[in-house]
């Protein structure tokens, strides 16, 4: 179906003046008015930046600035072939694509000749895929040079490789799987149809590695971004091989998959924010095109979200998913929901409660998941004012962010369990690796949580958290046994919280406790969010007395 709509010259005629796909067209109309020109080399010293520095930006932000420039282009020229100036640019920029040293980021190769240009990686995978679509779709409108040209690119970068050794990402349990496997796999399905099918069982196995990454629940181990980014290209590839095989094979088929297409809708919290466990994101969005598509596929599952939580997804590189928006756009008047329940997913050992005043997301699991973060035992309350305790989630992506060691990786706050509500025991964090972890269990309105085993304390004999909730609030008691010198139990806000003399109020929680337990000490730490920005992050640090066994916390929701 995909293929005969990149040639269906009437279908992108009546995208512009469609009112259903006006946001995806706003976009690519913003990327053409901001497309450079002159197009701008990626220069030796942008690459060598991340060796020398850890910073991605320097490369990065220019080399996708070509690919979403690249796309507006390209659809700009299906929408309206009779200006000129649209296929102009869209060949300037496909030849200056197949100018760039390397189309694999160096955050994922080593830096060597080799693996910047042997290597497949998510974004030349990505490359391939979109530069192989608009090749098959204005193939007898470019310049010939311009199409063997790029097609040569990619055989030499993409499927040489392909055919020469089985790569790591054909291995993997996340998104790596489901991105690279199914962009290489719909490049070769375009460009060389009899080899992808002669290939077809390593590119199911591949699939089958990413559906086993996830808990039988359905849940992404990797956080709710890499569900969208993961599973939307885990989709799309589905989508294009079922036609490909006249419906013979359907990787959208299976009670598992359908629970991994109604995982979104279950990570929205109270204050439309997202459960942020792992590398995920706060403020996480559904992506339209993507729940529209899922909601024929699984009616009694997924859901077509509200506006308020919705948009048009460009992503990274963004021909696939503002296409499959254009293509898959929702109409203006379908119904749109979003309900909230409790859910229990004991696989993944989560769980999420929503009352009227609050939602509150609970974890324990080990400290060795997927983009994992040391966070055994941490919750979030959210309001609708949003995260009140919060998980800070994903921060600004460098190099040391993707060294797992305690020494850089773990020394980045939103990835310790410093920078998570738990506490800290003789002064020492949480511990990486997945014989770090803990339990949970959920029954009427208790979450028990035992997590002594993330912590590298032989003293803590154990460690029990206890979650109580009811209509006004939460109750959290921390019971501790073994002989510890010093607890200090840690709440994370993004609010700015008031002291007062046996309570903190964070917003519009109020967190009354006991001073003859507890003396509490707030100070704020800067964290780097996903796009680099400074953001304060306030530490309550609540000194258990010593002596004391147990801390106890009431968590008092306030209605505005």
């Amino acid at each position: 179906m995909i293929d005969q709509i990149l040639h269906d010259v009437a279908f992108w005629h009546t995208l512009p003046a469609d009112p259903a796909r006006a946001e995806a067209m706003a976009l690519i109309r913003d990327f053409w008015e901001k497309r450079p020109n002159p197009i701008p080399t990626l220069p030796y010293e942008s690459r060598m930046t991340f060796y020398k520095t850890g910073d991605r930006k320097a490369l990065e932000t220019p080399y996708f600035a070509h690919r979403d420039a690249l796309t507006a282009a390209a659809v700009l020229a299906l929408t309206d072939p009779d200006e000129e100036a649209y296929l102009a640019y869209t060949q300037r920029m496909l030849w200056a694509i197949c100018d760039e040293y390397s189309w694999a980021l160096p955050a994922h190769t080593d830096g060597t000749l080799a693996d910047d240009v042997g290597n497949v990686d998510l974004f030349n995978a990505e490359t391939a895929m979109a530069l192989a679509e608009i090749c098959y779709a204005l193939r007898e409108r470019l310049d010939k040079v311009v199409y063997d040209r790029v097609t040569s690119e990619i055989e030499r970068r993409i499927f040489n490789t392909f055919r020469t050794r089985v790569s790591w990402y054909e291995r993997l349990h996340s998104n790596w799987a489901s991105v690279c496997g199914g962009c290489v796999g719909r490049a070769m399905m375009l460009l060389h149809p009899e080899e992808f099918r002669a290939s077809l069982p390593r590119f199911l196995h591949t699939m089958k590695n990413f559906i086993d990454g996830f808990s039988d629940e359905g849940i992404c181990m990797e956080g709710t971004t890499y569900w969208v980014y993961g599973f939307s290209n885990f989709v799309w590839f589905a989508d294009v091989l079922y036609s490909f095989t006249n419906g013979q094979i359907d990787l959208l088929s299976g009670e598992k998959v359908e629970r991994i297409a109604g995982y979104l809708q279950k990570s929205f919290l109270k204050g439309n924010t997202t459960v942020s466990f792992s590398d995920g994101g706060r403020n996480g969005m559904a992506f339209d095109a993507l729940q529209w598509y899922l909601t024929q596929k699984f009616p009694q599952s997924v859901h077509l979200l509200p506006q308020e939580v919705s948009r048009v997804w460009r992503g990274n590189v963004s021909w696939l998913p503002l296409t499959r928006s254009l293509i898959y756009a929702p109409p203006l008047d379908v119904e749109r929901s979003l309900s909230k329940q409790n859910y229990d997913f004991p696989k993944a050992q989560q769980c999420i409660v929503n009352e009227e005043r609050y939602s509150l997301f609970a974890k324990a699991g080990h400290n060795q998941e997927e983009h994992n973060h040391n966070d055994v035992g941490s919750f979030i309350l959210a309001t609708d004012r949003g995260q009140i305790l919060c998980d800070i989630g994903a921060g600004l992506y460098t190099r040391q962010y993707f060294r797992v060691t305690m020494h850089e990786r773990y020394s980045i706050l939103c990835n310790s369990s410093r920078g998570h509500s738990v506490p800290l025991i003789n002064g020492e964090e949480q511990m990486m690796g997945r014989e770090h972890g803990g339990s949970i269990a959920h029954d009427a309105n208790r979450i028990v949580i035992e997590m002594a085993g993330a912590y590298a304390v032989p003293a803590l004999r154990r460690l029990t958290r206890v979650l109580e909730y009811t209509e006004a609030g939460v109750t959290l008691t921390d019971t501790f046994e073994g002989e510890l010198d010093r607890i200090t139990e840690r709440f994370v806000s993004f609010f700015e919280p008031t002291v007062r003399e046996n309570e903190v109020k964070i917003a519009n929680v109020c967190v009354h406790f006991d001073p003859a337990e507890a003396v509490l000490c707030v100070h704020a730490e800067e964290h780097l969010d996903h796009q680099g920005h400074p953001v304060p992050v306030y530490l309550l640090d609540f000194e258990v007395r010593r002596g004391c066994s147990s801390v106890r916390f009431e968590m008092e929701i306030e209605v505005d």
